[in-house]
C-alpha cells in the first residue's frame, strides 16, 4: 500500500538509486559486447529478486508498476549496446519473471498488493507561463548535465552509454519526466533553483527515475481523487423490509464511497456493547486498504490497537485554539469566545470581554497563542489601561479558564493538520483527559483546523467521531453539522457514533447517506429512529420499531439513502 508522503518518497528514492546500481551492473565498465553470466547477470538478477521482495512487503502497486517500467528500460538500454534483440527479449522476460517471484513471496502471493493510480491532474491548477519557464530551466540544466557526462564518457568505448537523454529510449523517458515535473512544479522551479537542479537530475536519469517521478506526482496531485468508486462492506444481510414486508436476505451489504463527488456520511446508533465500535474498526480497516486517511475521535481509548495508527492526545499534542483558520479576525474572535464560553458556561459579559481581548490580540500579531492572551489580560490588570467598559474583575475572572487551556507540557508536539491528512489513521485518545469542557474545546478546534486544511489541500478524509452527542447536541453551535452539510464537496466524510440519538443535532441525520442502528432498548429513542427509517409509512414504522428493540448483538438495521429497502445485517 502507499505509505505516508515522506515514506513514499523515501521508497521511490531508494528504488531510483538501486536502478542506477543495476544499470552499472548490467553495463561492464569496459563496454564489452556481452554480459558475463557468472558475475554481472547473477548479481543483477539477485538485486531484481530482492527489489521484488521488498516491494511485495510494501504492497504499493504503483511503485511496482513504476519499477517494472524502469527494469525494462535498463535492459533495453543496455541491450542496445551489448546484445541482439532476441537476447534482449529473453533477458527482459526472465528478469521480470524473477521480479514477479520476489513480489509474490514478499506479498504472500499478491494478497497485499494495492494499486493506487490517483495521478490525475486538474487543468485549473496548470499555469502555462510557469510551465514554460520551469521547463526551460529544467531543459537547460539537463542539457548541461548530459554534456558533462558525455565529456567524461569520452574515456570509454561508448561515450553516450551513461548520457541517458542522448540515447533513443532515454530521450523518450526524459521528455516524459520533464513534462510531468514542469507541470507539477512549474511555479516552484522559477523561485527555487535547487529544485530545478534536482528536477534536472530526475529528467537526466530518464527511465531510472520513474518511481521517484511517480512519487512526486502523488505528492503534488492537486486534489484527492479516487480512481474508481470504492466499496465498504457492512456485513451479511439477514433479511430486508421491502414494500412493508420482511423477506429473507442473502449476500453482503456494501456501500459505495467516492470522496468529493457524493455524500458518504454514516451515522451509527445503538446501546453500549451492541457492536458500534467493532463496526467502526471494520470500516477503518477497509478504508486503510484504499489509502483513505482516517481521523478517529476516541472518547474511551478503544482504537489505540489499530495497525499503523498515529496516537495523539490533548496533553501530548495540543492545538492552538487561537489559530485564525484563515478567517477574518472579528469572525474568528467571536467563534473562539463562543466556544470557550459555551464549554465553561461563562456569562455574557465574560464572553463579550473575551471576544474583545481576542480581537485586539489578532490586531497585534498573526496566529497568537494562549500565552499571548494571558499576557494581554495581565497587561490590562497591571496597568491603568481599560478594556472598553469591562472592569478588571471581569478580566481577572477569565484568567483561570485561559490558563486551564494552555499546554501543560512545554515539550509537547503541536498537532499538524497536514500530518493528519497524510497519515493512514490518526487516533485522538481523549480518555487521558477528565475535564469534558477541555475535551470539547480541543475536539472543536481540531475539527475546525482539519476542515480548513482539507479545503486548502484538497485531500479526502474520513472522520470517525465516537459519542458524537457530546460534541454536537441540539441547539448548540458545533463544527460537526457543518461537516455533514459542507464536507462532501471537500472530500470529507463523517462516521458519527452515538448512544443517544435524541440529543444529536437533527442536521446530522438529514445530511447523512447511511444510518445504522443496533438495538435500542429505550422506547423514545427506538421510536425516534423508527420514524427516521420509515418516513411517513405507519406500517413500516411499527415493524421497524419492534425490530429495533429486539436485535441481537452485532445485528443492526441499515437505511441507505435512495434505497427503498431497509436491511437487517449481521455486522
Amino acid at each position: 500500500m502507499a505509505k505516508t508522503t515522506s515514506t513514499d518518497i523515501a521508497y521511490a528514492a531508494i528504488l531510483t538509486a538501486v536502478n542506477i546500481i543495476l544499470l552499472a551492473v548490467v553495463l561492464p565498465p569496459t563496454g564489452t559486447i556481452q554480459i558475463t553470466f557468472l558475475s554481472n547477470t547473477l548479481v543483477f538478477l539477485f538485486l531484481v529478486a530482492f527489489i521484488g521482495y521488498g516491494l511485495g512487503k510494501i504492497g504499493d502497486g504503483t511503485l511496482i508498476l513504476a519499477e517494472t517500467i524502469s527494469l525494462v528500460f535498463i535492459m533495453v538500454h543496455a541491450g542496445g549496446y551489448l546484445l541482439t534483440w532476441t537476447f534482449i527479449r529473453d533477458q527482459v522476460l526472465f528478469s521480470l519473471l524473477i521480479f514477479a517471484v520476489g513480489i509474490a513471496v514478499g506479498s504472500s502471493f499478491f494478497k497485499n498488493i494495492h494499486l493506487d493510480l490517483k495521478l490525475r491532474l486538474s487543468r485549473e491548477h496548470i499555469d502555462h507561463r510557469t510551465v514554460l519557464v520551469g521547463g526551460i530551466g529544467i531543459a537547460g540544466f539537463t542539457l548541461l548535465l548530459t554534456y558533462l557526462v558525455s565529456m567524461i564518457g569520452e574515456l570509454s568505448t561508448n561515450p553516450l552509454i551513461y548520457a541517458l537523454p542522448a540515447t533513443r529510449y532515454g530521450l523518450l523517458f526524459s521528455l516524459l519526466n520533464g513534462t510531468i515535473l514542469t507541470i507539477l512544479l512549474g511555479d516552484e522551479l522559477i523561485s527555487k533553483p535547487l529544485l530545478t537542479i534536482l528536477g534536472s537530475v530526475l529528467v537526466y536519469l530518464s527511465g531510472l527515475s520513474v518511481p521517484l517521478v511517480i512519487a512526486v506526482v502523488r505528492l503534488r496531485r492537486p486534489e484527492y481523487v479516487i480512481s474508481k468508486r470504492q466499496e465498504i462492506t457492512l456485513g451479511t444481510i439477514i433479511r430486508k423490509l421491502k414494500n412493508s414486508r420482511w423477506i429473507k436476505g442473502r449476500g453482503k451489504l456494501s456501500i459505495g464511497i467516492e470522496l468529493g463527488k457524493e455524500n458518504n456520511h454514516v451515522v451509527v446508533v445503538g446501546a453500549s456493547g451492541t457492536g458500534k465500535s467493532y463496526l467502526c474498526k471494520k470500516i477503518i480497516s477497509q478504508l486503510r486498504r484504499y489509502d483513505i486517511p482516517v481521523l478517529v475521535i476516541d472518547v474511551h481509548g478503544e482504537y489505540g490497537s489499530i495497525e499503523e495508527a498515529n496516537i495523539i492526545t490533548p496533553i501530548g499534542n495540543p492545538i492552538n485554539i487561537l489559530d485564525d483558520m484563515g478567517k477574518m479576525p472579528e469572525v474568528r474572535a467571536r467563534e473562539v469566545a463562543d466556544l470557550i464560553s459555551t464549554a465553561f458556561r461563562l456569562g455574557n459579559v465574560q464572553r463579550l470581554a473575551l471576544m474583545q481581548l481576542i480581537s485586539e490580540l489578532y490586531m497585534r500579531k498573526t496566529n497568537p497563542t494562549l500565552d499571548d492572551l494571558e499576557e494581554l489580560i495581565e497587561e490590562y490588570l497591571t496597568s491603568s489601561k481599560e478594556l472598553g467598559s469591562f472592569d478588571k474583575e471581569v478580566l481577572k475572572s477569565l484568567l483561570p479558564y485561559v490558563r486551564s487551556l494552555r499546554p501543560k507540557n512545554k515539550l509537547a508536539r503541536w498537532v499538524l493538520p497536514e500530518e493528519i491528512l497524510g497519515n493512514k489513521v490518526t487516533v485522538v485518545d481523549l480518555s487521558v483527559v477528565n475535564d469534558m469542557s477541555l475535551i470539547k474545546i480541543y475536539v472543536e478546534t481540531l475539527l475546525e483546523s482539519v476542515f480548513h486544511t482539507a479545503q486548502l489541500m484538497r485531500r479526502g478524509l474520513f472522520i470517525v467521531i465516537e459519542e458524537v452527542h457530546r460534541f454536537s447536541s441540539k441547539g448548540k453551535k458545533s463544527i460537526i453539522p457543518r461537516l455533514f452539510m459542507e464536507g462532501r464537496k471537500f472530500g470529507i466524510a463523517v462516521v458519527a457514533v452515538t448512544q443517544d440519538p435524541l440529543s444529536v443535532e437533527p442536521a446530522v441525520f438529514t445530511n447523512t447517506k447511511v444510518i445504522i442502528s443496533y438495538v435500542i432498548p429505550e422506547a423514545s429513542s427506538s421510536s425516534y429512529m423508527a420514524r427516521i427509517f420509515s418516513g411517513n409509512d405507519l406500517v413500516k414504522y411499527k415493524k421497524l420499531r419492534e425490530v429495533l428493540t429486539s436485535l441481537k448483538q452485532f445485528e443492526a438495521l441499515v437505511w441507505i439513502r435512495g434505497d427503498e429497502n431497509v436491511y437487517v445485517v449481521k455486522t
